[in-house]
């Protein structure tokens, strides 16, 4: 529906109209999220894709558009976890005359002051404490399932900043080559081009979130490249899409030096043409 009052502790999913259909011209949407005193608000989006510059979600620190506004979200991009400073928040999407896209779907959560907010339990892995709410001090423990990989840290802490001591890690099957992914845990990979070490396919097109803790930096490495040269290429950017500034746009068969982000974020995409394919590529980050 096109806009609720929320007023449970936590609640979702919560979508745009119509999704995963497009949403209509000339929305206007309102969602008022009210959870119990002395807690916060944390939004956690699934997707996010609106008519770039055009059609925005608005999101303020309270109970209407007169509070602080926290974030406008408008085009595709993946969202970080977005938090509130009082037990209220107030959501506006608003869309023009013409051109329409999915929209979004989000989830939140609240907690107590001064806890941790629940990490998660990566796909395909496990945890060995399934409270909700994280005092400072407390551990958690986690492990993969059979046949998947953990990358990052296996335990992390509860620190007194309300903050954890690391992200949660994930689980993944060694050597993915999936065509695209967003990528979370504080490092991974090896991630690869599609069929990688075979060949990938024509008209390729992939596209790589990288998003790590905020107040970090991403490195990354490639083990190989070879691509077509001057018809397929890996642009990396500098940033959560391509309008970021661009910090390399790689093609042919080269030794790649390690690329470094000056944000928490990097994407990569990758495009082949109609024919004549190579190996590929493989990096870890």
């Amino acid at each position: 529906e096109c806009g609720s009052d929320l007023a449970a502790p936590s609640g979702g999913p919560v979508t745009s109209p119509n999704y995963p259909s497009n949403y209509g011209n000339t929305e206007d949407c309102e969602w008022r999220i009210t959870v119990p005193e002395g807690s916060i608000i944390r939004l956690m989006f699934d997707t996010f894709d609106t008519e770039d510059d055009i059609d925005f979600l608005s999101i303020y620190d309270g109970a209407d558009g007169s509070t602080p506004q926290l974030q406008r979200l408008s085009g595709r991009q993946p969202v970080s976890p977005i938090t509130s400073t009082s037990n209220m928040m107030f959501l506006r999407f608003t869309s023009d005359f013409s051109v329409t896209r999915q929209g979004f779907q989000f989830s939140y959560i609240s907690n107590a002051e001064g806890h941790c907010w629940d990490p998660g339990v990566p796909a395909n892995g496990n945890r060995d404490d399934n409270s909700t709410s994280f005092a400072p001090g407390q551990t958690v423990r986690y492990t993969c399932m059979t046949g998947y990989q953990l990358w990052g840290t296996a335990n992390i802490t509860c620190r007194t900043t309300k903050t954890w001591s690391d992200a949660a890690p994930t689980c993944e099957i060694p050597g993915t080559t999936e065509c695209g992914s967003v990528l979370t845990a504080p490092s991974g990979g090896p991630v690869t081009s599609p069929n990688y070490p075979s060949n990938y396919d024509d008209d390729e097109n992939c596209e790589w979130w990288i998003m790590v803790q905020e107040g970090s930096i991403i490195r990354l490495m490639f083990d190989s490249f070879n691509i077509e040269y001057r018809h397929d290429f890996l642009t990396i950017y500098d940033g959560a899409s391509d309008s970021a500034t661009q910090l390399k746009s790689l093609t042919g068969q080269q030794t790649v030096s390690p690329i470094t982000s000056t944000s928490n974020m990097m994407f990569l995409r990758f495009t082949s043409d109609h024919s004549a394919t190579r190996q590929g590529f493989k990096f870890s980050y």
